[in-house]
């Protein structure tokens, strides 16, 4: 069964309500509150992460089963921005 975005939406907040105890938040704001409370690094600029990839080194990132399995396929410039999003 696909999840609708609203189901979706309203998946995470219950989330939300039941794992934070929180009304007053969305689902990544509640999760990286916690993080962020229990001490741990989340982004990747935190874990000295080299963001200085090439779109070409992207590509064999691709080759990885879970990227490659992915049911929205990616590309180089995908995994570039999830990344830069990341960092």
């Amino acid at each position: 069964m696909v999840l609708s975005i609203g189901n979706r939406q309203e998946k995470n907040r219950m989330f939300v309500r039941n794992v934070f105890g929180r009304t007053d938040v969305d689902w990544t704001s509640a999760c990286e509150n916690w993080l962020a409370s229990v001490g741990m690094k989340f982004l990747l600029r935190d874990l000295d992460y080299d963001i200085a990839y090439t779109d070409k080194e992207r590509a064999v990132e691709l080759n990885q089963a879970r990227i490659r399995n992915n049911p929205v396929p990616l590309t180089p410039k995908d995994v570039g921005d999830i990344y830069r999003v990341a960092y």
